[in-house]
């Protein structure tokens, strides 16, 4: 077991885009098992690699209800959105923050397992949230740039205060 912490902003790893995964294998699951230990221990409902300072597409997240779901998603994409919902989000990398955020109501998600088989998960609700959030770190995004001004502006100064 790797030791892994929490990368939080400002950190400049949370805003770069990562380098798809081409090795494939037990060394990944390892990694992939190592991260959603990491997220289950600090509450979080879904964790991208970027957040525990590795550049690799990669993300965990919990499990939906149907246990076909798989935790772990290697080179995610979206591949099909529909719907438009708004949500409040946080993220464990901007701890004591929350912002309303405009979503897909629901995403089809193209992925591969830890072993490089390609799998696809039609999402919806919670699920589909986390997935786009979760994407959205692997391409050096934060939650941050998908809200309005002021609610990112008073994001921004309550976690300036916690520095």
């Amino acid at each position: 077991m790797t030791t892994l912490s929490l990368v939080t902003w400002p950190d400049k790893r949370l805003v770069r885009a990562c380098k798809p995964v081409a090795e494939f294998g037990p060394e990944l699951a390892n990694i992939a098992a190592d991260m959603r230990d990491l997220m289950v221990r600090e509450e979080g409902i879904g964790l991208a690699a970027p957040q525990v300072g590795l550049d690799m597409r990669l993300l965990v997240c919990l499990q939906d209800d149907e246990d076909s779901i798989p935790y772990a998603f290697i080179n995610p994409r979206i591949v099909e959105r529909k719907g438009e919902t708004i949500s409040n989000e946080g993220c464990l990398s901007l701890p004591g923050v929350t912002v309303p955020v405009k979503r897909a109501e629901s995403v089809s998600v193209l992925a591969q397992h830890t072993n490089g088989d390609q799998f696809r998960v039609d999402a919806t609700g919670r699920l589909a949230i986390v997935l786009q959030h979760e994407i959205d770190h692997l391409d050096g995004m934060l939650m941050l740039d998908r809200t309005d001004p002021a609610s990112k502006f008073l994001a921004i100064q309550t976690m300036k205060r916690q520095t």
